[in-house]
């Protein structure tokens, strides 16, 4: 879930649980994603959810592999 990492919603959500996406990316996809899952074939959308502190955040994105929705800040 490169794509989204580096994304607003997601550098945030990280910063408000103690953890610098830009000094710990690969903790970040290692550790904080929890699970990625297609949600609709049309329109196609997935959903990436990152868990940390007992928290979560769930990114949507579209075909081409923009967001197009997030829960949880």
């Amino acid at each position: 879930m490169g794509c989204v990492l580096f994304h607003p919603a997601v550098v945030t959500f990280c910063y408000r649980h103690g953890v610098d996406v830009y000094r710990s990316a690969w903790q970040v996809m290692t550790s904080a994603v929890e699970r990625v899952t297609v949600e609709a074939d049309d329109p196609f959308r997935v959903a990436a959810e990152f868990v940390t502190g007992g928290n979560s955040l769930v990114v949507r994105l579209g075909r081409s592999a923009r967001v197009v929705g997030v829960d949880g800040l």
